[in-house]
């Protein structure tokens, strides 16, 4: 008989212990409810169906101004300095000519140029607005790749005005580069008899010189340092259009023109 009365008490603290469990599970549960905490399950689920929304690019859809190519390797980027106008839609072609995987990006945050991986052998194409004047540097983002740095200067669509001498003469300043794909900005306007300043900076490789088809006094043929700004002052000529070119073999596709109101 007491065995009979140990199985009976033992199973009624089985089922106490049973209905205390559930009743706690239960009210845990109302609790998560009421509170609106949701369970470690639903984190998961919700966090799972959230996708980055991409950066909209207002320059995806539009035709470049200008196009660029930089190729990049161990040595760094070649050219390492790109000169570009505010504004401009600029579509920039990034190629890797070694055996080794670079990642290419601005420090500074440039809508359509997020950082961009480029396997060895491929190139990458970004397309953007040319931020405002000032200068971008670049660079290869890699872990041991520090080396790998460049500069994009970025000059204004208006022209800098400054004062030369005491009587205020204002300067027309204006900065171009060249490269086989021709010059950039191909056409600007000064005022008669305003003095200029033009720095021209080759950007690739190549052997570049600067002249005008019509005659400007005090200029000829000028031969242009690779990768260094050049600077060329002169007075600017009666009104007229004055087309300029690089006079070099081969190089037909490297001209513009200077318009003088």
């Amino acid at each position: 008989m007491k065995k009979f009365f140990a199985i009976i008490g033992l199973a009624g603290l089985i089922l106490a212990i049973v209905i205390i469990y559930f009743s706690y599970g239960k009210n845990t549960a109302n609790n998560k409810q009421q509170t609106g905490q949701p369970d470690q399950k639903t984190v998961l689920e919700d966090s799972s169906q959230q996708e980055a929304t991409p950066e909209a690019n207002p320059a995806a859809d539009k035709e470049p101004d200008y196009k660029a190519s930089i190729s990049i390797s161990s040595y760094g980027f070649s050219p390492s300095n790109l000169t570009v106008r505010e504004g401009d839609v600029l579509q920039l072609s990034i190629v890797s000519v070694d055996s080794s995987k670079h990642s290419f990006g601005f420090p500074k945050r440039i809508v359509g140029a997020s950082q961009v991986e480029v396997e060895a052998g491929k190139t990458k194409v970004m397309k953007f607005f040319v931020p405002a004047a000032g200068e971008y540097g670049f660079g290869c983002l890699e872990p041991g790749h520090e080396k790998e740095t460049g500069k994009m200067t970025v000059v204004s669509r208006n022209p800098v005005v400054s004062e030369t001498n005491s009587q205020a003469t204002q300067t027309y300043n204006l900065m171009l580069s060249v490269s086989s794909q021709g010059y950039y900005p191909k056409e600007f306007t000064v005022n008669a008899l305003q003095p200029v300043e033009l720095t021209i900076l080759p950007v690739d490789n190549g052997q570049h010189s600067f002249k005008f088809v019509q005659p400007v006094a005090g200029l000829g043929t000028i031969a242009l340092e690779k990768n260094k700004n050049n600077l060329i002052k002169f007075q600017a000529p009666a009104k007229g259009v004055y087309e300029f070119l690089c006079p070099e073999a081969g190089h037909d596709k490297e001209k513009g023109k200077m318009i003088v109101n």
